[in-house]
């Protein structure tokens, strides 16, 4: 196992909800929490026997020692607004590029290091912006603002002019996610405190109508009251699904962020022109995996799972633009038709992989 970056989220009490995202922070492979979850993490993925390819684990570290949320074998999520950042703070590699090293080139894998480097090679974070006001949004002058900061790199809006913005109590109420990253400490600190100073006088958008400010809410506000025994919530897990007209804007000035790079054509067995590689479910940062092993020169099959939905099929990151497949297949009701069906449709190619690009969820 390789350890791509180890991440924190930051979660505080805000408009009566105890668990708003704030954003996303790397933590040093040498630092205490890091020295507990990786450990823990590969002996996850040994105990599940999972040997090959990404995967994505969340933990929470509590008094008693790790306590596991989830473990998945898929790269992390998010679209992969984070991956720009994540080549920053490593300095040339992200898990995109090494999941398609891990089956496609394993010298290049192989060159890849245990863990991150310490200390990291750039200071950076994904912001999640928090709502404290409501209404139908007119313009957006904070995020004109944002994009204008000097650690500014990747914007995703999750609102849109027209669009009603709610107050935040979870990742689907959050106006958006921003990354930023500088080699610069302080000036990293000073632009994400401008961002919360923006979002505490609601400066984030104009309302065609006064927006309602909500400065001390609380759990009766939003209906988030104790429920009556016996009762479970319906509540279910953020998707950028639930975000109609999403657009990610990308800085366009910050050529370090590029490590030279981007979508590289790399040819890295025998023949690549004359192999096929197969990703099951490309969704959110499985569309990235996708492009990067397209990028190589590779023919690249989609297999769709029984379960996954048209609207998850049609989910593809802006940042991906047209995802153009060499043949797409249903998966059947066994693993010997589903192989059949994946040969038929390789044809002459040789299919020389098969990379989980996402999975359908997890019901709260």
């Amino acid at each position: 196992h390789k350890t791509m970056m180890v991440w924190v989220y930051d979660k505080r009490p805000r408009n009566g909800s105890q668990f708003v995202y704030f954003g996303m922070l790397p933590i040093d492979p040498t630092s205490d929490e890091a020295k507990v979850l990786i450990p823990y993490t590969r002996a996850v993925l040994d105990a599940l026997g999972m040997k090959h390819g990404p995967s994505h684990g969340e933990i929470i570290i509590t008094n008693d020692g790790p306590c596991l949320v989830e473990m998945n074998c898929r790269a992390h999520g998010g679209d992969g607004n984070w991956t720009p950042l994540a080549r920053a703070l490593t300095g040339s590699y992200c898990q995109v590029d090494v999941t398609a090293d891990a089956y496609l080139d394993e010298k290049q894998f192989l060159k890849v290091p245990d863990v991150p480097p310490s200390p990291l090679k750039a200071h950076g974070l994904e912001v999640n912006l928090v709502s404290y006001s409501n209404g139908k949004v007119k313009s957006m002058p904070g995020f004109d603002i944002i994009k204008k900061l000097p650690s500014f790199v990747w914007l995703s809006p999750a609102a849109s002019i027209g669009s009603e913005v709610k107050y935040t109590i979870d990742l689907i109420t959050s106006p958006g996610c921003c990354v930023l990253s500088h080699c610069d400490e302080a000036v990293l600190k000073k632009d994400l405190d401008f961002i919360r100073y923006l979002e505490e006088i609601n400066g984030l958008f104009l309302y065609e109508t006064k927006g309602e400010s909500l400065a001390r809410p609380n759990v009766n506000t939003f209906g988030l009251g104790s429920l009556p025994s016996g009762k479970k919530s319906h509540h279910k897990r953020a998707s950028t699904l639930d975000r109609p007209g999403l657009l990610r804007i990308m800085s366009q000035d910050r050529p370090e962020l590029g490590m030279g790079l981007g979508l590289r054509k790399r040819m890295t067995t025998v023949d690549a022109s004359r192999e096929v590689v197969v990703v099951t479910d490309p969704y959110s940062t499985g569309c990235l995996i996708f492009k990067e092993v397209q990028s190589r020169g590779y023919k690249v099959i989609v297999l769709w799972t029984m379960g996954f939905s048209e609207d998850m099929k049609k989910h593809v990151p802006l940042s991906c633009g047209k995802m153009n497949y060499f043949a797409e297949v249903d998966e059947a009701e066994d693993v010997g038709e589903t192989t059949r069906r994946l040969y038929k449709a390789a044809g002459t190619f040789r299919i020389v992989a098969c990379i989980a690009g996402g999975e359908a969820g997890v019901d709260a």
